[in-house]
C-alpha cells in the first residue's frame, strides 16, 4: 500500500551572516544584538568566535526576526580577548560541511 505525506523534502539552502549591530561592545558586559544575513530559520543559534577558536561565546535567548534577522543576548566575560570576532549562525536545518554554521567573519569587535 502507497501512502501520500510520508516525508517532507525541507529547502536546505545555506544561510549567509552579513552583519551585525552593534558593531562592537566593551567586555566584561552582557548586551542584546541583531545578526543581519539571509536565509535565516527559526531556530537557529548564534556565537562570536575569536579567530583560531581562542575564545567562543554562544548566545542565549534567540529570536528569529525573519529570514533576513535574529536578535540575541550574549555576554562577553571581562576576561575576553580584545580584538575582532566572527559571528556564526547554526542553522538548524543545513548542515553542508560545517555542521550547519556559518559565519560573518570578524565582522564584531570587543572593545577594553
Amino acid at each position: 500500500m502507497y501512502g501520500r505525506n510520508l516525508f517532507q523534502v525541507i529547502d536546505a539552502v545555506a544561510p549567509v551572516v552579513t552583519g551585525i549591530s552593534p558593531t562592537s561592545h566593551v567586555r566584561g558586559s552582557t548586551f542584546t544584538a541583531t545578526v543581519y544575513g539571509k536565509n535565516f530559520r527559526p531556530g537557529s543559534e548564534v556565537a562570536l568566535e575569536k579567530y583560531g577558536g581562542a575564545a567562543v561565546y554562544y548566545a542565549t535567548g534567540e529570536t528569529w526576526l525573519s529570514a533576513n534577522a535574529i536578535r540575541f543576548t550574549i555576554t562577553v566575560p571581562s576576561n575576553a580577548p580584545l580584538g575582532y570576532y566572527s559571528v556564526y549562525v547554526k542553522d538548524p536545518v543545513f548542515k553542508g560541511g560545517t555542521n550547519g554554521w556559518v559565519y560573518g567573519r570578524e565582522i564584531f569587535r570587543v572593545d577594553p
